[in-house]
């Protein structure tokens, strides 16, 4: 039962960092074609380290 809950914890908790990483994508796009290039630039820059480290 232990390990049941564990892996429906954890898969819990990749969906909803795909999920925010979703709406991070989309905020980005907004921003990007209200013309604030330079500012997502350096985000998405970012969000490339969060994905990497988000499954652990």
């Amino acid at each position: 039962l232990k390990d049941i809950m564990i892996s429906s914890i954890e898969s819990e908790k990749t969906s909803q960092a795909e999920n925010f990483l979703e709406i991070n994508n989309l905020l980005e796009d907004n921003l990007q074609t209200k013309g604030f290039q330079a500012n997502s630039k350096k985000h998405k820059h970012h969000h490339k380290t969060n994905r990497q480290s988000a499954p652990c």
